[in-house]
């Protein structure tokens, strides 16, 4: 099976699909990498993206209905997507609804904590 390729968008084209006949969240990811500097020491680098989802096809699937990724459609869902505490078998589920992601620089960054890097430097939407 090849890797379908992602095609760029801007948060305003996202808010376009806001619709039960067109529905799109956004959903930020990071990717851990490890890169090796020397034989002594490794960096662990996070890249983050904000991956576009099509949830159209899935809206009637939905284990909470319809109605909440409605509520987000067009816009992050990220939040609510993290609050709900979905299992790890989502994330290959959700593969198959990955479109794109959102092309225009980030502005803001949440500062990090001192507790574990969960969600507290992930970069902001907006």
């Amino acid at each position: 099976m090849t890797d379908k390729k992602l095609r760029p968008f801007t948060a305003a084209e996202v808010a376009e699909h806001d619709k039960p006949t067109s529905a799109y969240i956004v959903i930020k990811d990071k990717i851990f990498g490890v890169e090796t500097s020397s034989n002594r020491y490794s960096i662990l680098l996070a890249k983050f993206f904000r991956l576009v989802y099509d949830v159209t096809k899935f809206l009637s699937e939905h284990p909470g209905g319809d109605k909440v990724l409605l509520e987000v459609a067009g816009q992050d869902a990220t939040a609510s997507f993290n609050d709900v505490g979905h299992s790890m078998s989502v994330g290959a589920m959700a593969k198959a609804f990955q479109v794109g992601y959102i092309s225009e620089p980030l502005k803001n960054y949440t500062r990090h904590t001192n507790e574990c890097c969960k969600t507290k430097c992930v970069p902001d939407l907006e």
